[in-house]
């Protein structure tokens, strides 16, 4: 979170002085809360009320506004895939899936909130964990995805690679 940013859900959230600064040294600064309700005079009940607060309040803003779209991952399943067949994956609300991002080619942990309209259309998510640093994919982003896009069990070790490949790519030796 930036300065700008921080400033502005505090003002919208009404945080006292106090709590602001506090809050600030600790969100911003990387400043041990207890150490900051302290410096700033304080308590601690109502810095942690306002962290909370203004950490819920960003996610809110964050999975309101910013939206990734499909062409943003990885296909990892297609019509000649004999493991996995595309539609075959039924998702559940709640349920968490992983995606891979093209800009990143790592897994990206995704809750599905709400399931398509129609058969075939894309599935809504929240980003609940960044695993790689400096990512455009942050937590509380919201994403929409389909269902071939989605990383299971069986293509987790080799993505986008089908469990029994052709044998003209079984790595047999060839013949002279």
């Amino acid at each position: 979170m930036t300065d700008y940013q921080f400033d502005l859900i505090a003002r919208l959230l009404g945080v006292p002085a106090t709590a602001r600064a506090a809050a600030r040294s600790v969100i911003i600064g990387g400043m041990a809360p207890a150490d900051a309700a302290q410096l700033q005079g304080c308590a601690a009940a109502e810095l942690d009320q306002a962290l909370s607060n203004v950490q819920a309040l960003e996610l809110e803003i964050r999975g309101a506004f910013v939206l990734h779209g499909p062409n943003e991952f990885r296909v990892t399943v297609g019509h000649h895939d004999t493991h996995r067949m595309p539609g075959a994956l039924q998702l559940a609300e709640g349920q968490t899936v992983r995606l891979v991002a093209h800009s990143t080619e790592r897994w990206i942990p995704v809750r599905v909130v709400a399931k398509p309209a129609k058969v075939g259309g894309y599935y809504d998510g929240i980003i609940v964990e960044q695993l790689v640093t400096a990512s455009r994919f942050q937590v509380g982003d919201r994403v929409r995805f389909g269902e071939d896009q989605v990383m299971t069990t069986d293509t987790e070790n080799r993505p986008g690679v089908p469990g029994r490949l052709h044998r003209r790519f079984q790595g047999r030796p060839r013949s002279r």
